[in-house]
């Protein structure tokens, strides 16, 4: 702990706030936003169904849905008739998906597809896989 630590906080916090986004980012992660800005380029906004409650940030799009957060924002079946209903009313084209391996290997990991299964079965019923890019799955509307 050192005095000229907190002398100095405006300064290197200033630095942080004005750093690029790939500062913070590896080259996966670098990636899949350059991919995801070409994908949602005519998009107004973004969907995601995944623990990266950041991908609307770094692509500089808005959320497509009240739950841009998943595992904070739904909890009853209500939320998923909520999210089910937004998807239908905005005709989401895109929705963005964690990679059944990402979370492989993690105890006690059950993955949103597996513990919301009303979504489950409207994405199944309404998307197709589109693409995968690193970790994330982008399904497209049918």
């Amino acid at each position: 702990i050192s005095l000229k630590n907190s002398v100095n906080f405006n300064q290197r916090a200033s630095v942080y706030i004005n750093s690029s986004d790939d500062l913070f980012l590896n080259d996966k992660e670098k990636n899949l936003v350059v991919e995801l800005k070409k994908l949602f380029k005519n998009e107004k906004c973004v969907t995601i169904f995944t623990e990266d409650s950041v991908i609307p940030y770094l692509i500089r799009k808005p959320s497509c849905s009240k739950f841009y957060m998943i595992n904070g924002g739904m909890a009853l079946k209500k939320h998923e008739k909520t999210f089910i209903s937004e998807l239908k009313t905005k005709k989401t084209k895109y929705i963005i998906l964690d990679d059944t391996d990402r979370y492989k290997g993690i105890t006690n990991y059950t993955s949103h597809l597996d513990r919301f299964l009303l979504i489950k079965k409207y994405i199944k019923e309404n998307y197709y896989l589109f693409k995968k890019i690193n970790m994330c799955n982008i399904y497209e509307l049918k």
